[in-house]
């Protein structure tokens, strides 16, 4: 029996585990939003086989597309490399690795570099490189390359990284990029923002057009919201936005122009996770309608820097920026309409 407590402490260090709190993992049989029906997760833990160091979840986007939303290790094996063994599991969905060894990673710096490129390293890597290159190979697929951190020139996995100071921030971006290869750093500046909910509700306009505003009916409403955000994004895994429309906590409001959604934006608690519409004054009377609903002062709410002049109006108003770097293993994610994602569902998504 894993030790679960371990596993909701790695997780709540992530960006997905710091938006949805509790909702997000499925421990004590509460309602939550992972499932292993669209998220793959794996686990490692110590020899003892119960007690968890490391955990990770992705998600698919296609056949050569993933996020990663968790990929989070215990600091004590900082430095250090393992081999592990798989062990069973009663989900196919929730991968459980064993530690076998550990040691310090072998010292290749004065040897030729044909040996510092090819040299076998006895299947010894960093607990996070394992996590990330379990998942890879368990969803998407890991192609036939020199080195285990590149998951292939036509798979790419992206992840978002946050910090409450640049010191953390840039810890953790050089741990994924040295040891799980997240190389390219996103064309785009994200950054999250906290801000009163009253700036939030100044945002709203008096509609131009005959649109109305509605809480959704999951019952009847679920496969509207699926053609629109496939609009989007072609390859939008319909499963994880309908996982999270259910989460409990997670409000969602549609803008509609007569049977067809123009635009929605998704609440939990204090945050606003994303905020999708056909047109900027949609957007923010989807944003004032959402402020409406907040039981806190502040809001938090992901925005993509200078996209467009309501962002700019919200990053005027904020209360405090952070910065949020989403980086990929391969290349920046092609074919997303950036210009009607006004709040990007960072940390849960790849928009």
């Amino acid at each position: 029996m894993l030790k679960v407590g371990n596993i909701e402490i790695l997780a709540k260090r992530s960006l997905a585990g710091q938006i949805l709190d509790d909702s997000l993992l499925p421990i004590n049989n509460n309602p939550a939003f992972i499932k292993s029906s669209f998220c793959l997760s794996v686990t490692i833990v110590q020899i003892d086989g119960v007690t968890p160091v490391a955990f990770g979840t992705i998600t698919k986007q296609g056949n050569k597309q993933a996020y990663c939303m968790i990929d989070e290790a215990d600091s004590q094996y900082d430095g250090l490399v393992v081999t592990v063994e798989e062990m069973p599991s009663q989900d196919d969905g929730q991968i459980i690795l064993k530690i076998k060894t550990t040691a310090k990673p072998k010292d290749f710096s004065g040897e030729r570099l044909f040996t510092q490129a090819f040299d076998s390293r006895d299947g010894e890597r960093s607990l996070q490189q394992t996590i990330l290159d379990t998942l890879v190979e368990k969803s998407i697929g890991m192609q036939e390359c020199v080195n285990s951190t590149d998951p292939g020139l036509n798979k790419n996995i992206t992840i978002d990284i946050s910090a409450s100071d640049d010191k953390t921030l840039n810890a953790r971006l050089a741990k994924i990029r040295d040891d799980c290869g997240f190389i390219v750093t996103d064309r785009y500046q994200f950054q999250c923002v906290q801000i009163d909910r009253h700036s939030l509700i100044a945002l709203e306009e008096k509609p131009d057009e005959d649109v109305t505003f509605e809480r959704l009916n999951k019952d009847n409403k679920m496969a509207l919201i699926d053609d629109y955000l496939t609009e989007i994004y072609r390859l939008v895994n319909k499963e994880m936005f309908a996982a999270l429309c259910d989460t409990n906590g997670v409000d969602v409001i549609l803008a509609m122009q007569g049977d067809i959604p123009c635009g929605a934006v998704l609440t939990f608690k204090h945050r606003i996770l994303a905020c999708y519409a056909e047109k900027e004054w949609i957007a923010g009377c989807l944003l004032a309608q959402a402020a409406h609903m907040m039981p806190n002062i502040f809001v938090t709410l992901f925005i993509q820097k200078d996209s467009s002049e309501l962002v700019k109006r919200i990053v005027k108003g904020a209360a405090s920026i952070q910065p949020v770097c989403r980086m990929h293993t391969v290349k920046n994610i092609p074919n997303i309409k950036w210009s009607q994602v006004f709040c990007p569902n960072l940390g849960l998504s790849i928009f």
